[in-house]
């Protein structure tokens, strides 16, 4: 049954209203047109923001840069402030310009009068660890100059105290490894690796100063002044330099009575307190 016939089989209908029933109808189609009309809105903001504000965008990209490089440091540092009752660390570097001069402190080490020591047996003597808690993960192969200490009971004055007991380990990446050990071809690789090898040096010594220390001129001036490093309540003498295109960064101070120096050899400044950090 076609819609006329129904229609009039339901009643009499007007021929008009008969005629615009056969009228297709015209659909719009909304949801398009307003798409459209939102990504119109949308350009003209921007649009309107750029003239008005042209640096804005650029104040945004500066800050989120500015905020990405402040978490990197504070990241490489937090152990001295992030734990509870610690305090924060204070951190004066000493720009010396130049290799320190050495001390000229000579001492005879009689061979009869050596004592062997494991490093967990320094580490008791000296009541401290030896062994950083952190390093850079370039750094591998631990190497223990000395072990152990020299005593001579036979002496008048002896009463039970070493007269040398300075110990180090030391830590080198690939390249500063081979330097140690002379295994070169070419004056040209040993001058790259002296200038591009990395270590770690932690040296300690109870009964005497460290020997051969360094003399670094001002920066004892500055440390007699108070002007030094505080990390973890320990006051430490911390010092830069550069030596054969190598960068430097030293470090002296005390621990439980024992003397202590650290010599980094191309680390960063971020990775050499970092590592002052897990030993202090």
């Amino acid at each position: 049954m076609t819609e006329y016939t129904l229609l009039t089989a339901i009643g009499e209908v007007e021929d008009e209203l008969l005629e615009r029933s056969e009228k297709p109808t015209q659909k719009w189609y909304w949801k398009p047109l307003a798409l459209i009309a939102a990504c119109l809105c949308l350009v003209t903001v921007l649009a309107v923001r750029t003239f008005l504000f042209p640096g804005a965008d650029k104040a945004t990209a500066e800050q989120s840069a500015n905020s990405s490089t402040v978490q990197h440091t504070e990241d490489c540092t937090a152990d001295a402030s992030a734990v509870p009752g610690e305090q924060k660390s204070r951190i004066v570097v000493f720009e010396l310009g130049k290799e320190p001069a050495q001390s000229s402190s000579d001492i005879g080490l009689v061979s009869e009068n050596y004592v062997a020591m494991t490093t967990r047996e320094l580490e008791d003597y000296y009541g401290a660890s030896l062994r950083p808690g952190w390093m850079p993960k370039d750094l591998n192969g631990e190497t223990v100059l000395y072990g152990g200490i020299y005593e001579n009971p036979e002496r008048d004055d002896y009463d039970g105290t070493p007269y040398y007991d300075q110990n180090s380990l030391r830590y080198t990446d690939p390249v500063e490894e081979n330097l140690q050990k002379g295994k070169f071809i070419s004056k040209a690789d040993f001058e790259a690796a002296v200038a591009h090898g990395r270590s770690l040096t932690v040296t300690a010594a109870k009964a005497h100063p460290i020997f051969y220390d360094v003399v670094i001129g001002n920066a004892e001036n500055a440390a007699q002044e108070g002007k030094l490093s505080t990390i973890h309540g320990v006051e430490a003498l911390i010092y830069h330099y550069t030596f054969q295109k190598a960068d430097y960064y030293g470090a002296r101070f005390m621990l439980g009575g024992t003397h202590f120096e650290v010599i980094g050899k191309n680390l960063t400044q971020n990775e050499f307190i970092r590592v002052l950090e897990s030993v202090l």
